[in-house]
């Protein structure tokens, strides 16, 4: 059996080449066997390099991520509270609240800080009571 006929190379060889192509075959014919490490220029003067950013003595400021999401209201941490409501009852809050223009949330909590800000001296011994120490 004959030596296997490599299609690739064939087809390769055989393909319509472009100058460019023969520039650069001219260009590696010519290039020396010593020619393979780069070449880099060795310059007549000492370059300046910027100081590195270990060796500034003042460090730029970091900037500062922002959070996603909508700002928080309050920073008191919140817990959820789920509560049951009628439909009847869930009508009045949502009638309610879109009429005052709040959300059904924020209408719940004037609500009840209100009825605080009124009732505050019974709550007050309430709250006594309830947490003694």
């Amino acid at each position: 059996m004959g030596e296997r006929q490599n299609r690739f190379l064939t087809q390769y060889k055989q393909r319509n080449k472009t100058a460019t192509d023969d520039f650069v075959d001219q260009l590696y014919e010519e290039a020396p066997e010593s020619s393979k490490e780069p070449v880099i220029p060795e310059s007549t003067h000492e370059e300046e390099l910027p100081p590195t950013f270990e060796e500034t003595s003042i460090n730029p400021p970091l900037k500062e991520k922002k959070k996603v999401g909508r700002p928080r209201k309050t920073d008191e941490e919140r817990s959820i509270f789920n509560i049951k409501l009628s439909v009847s009852e869930k009508e009045m809050l949502t009638v309610a609240s879109a009429a005052s223009g709040k959300t059904r949330v924020d209408y719940i909590v004037d609500l009840l800080k209100a009825d605080y800000a009124n009732n505050k001296e019974y709550y007050d011994t309430v709250r006594k009571n309830i947490y003694k120490k």
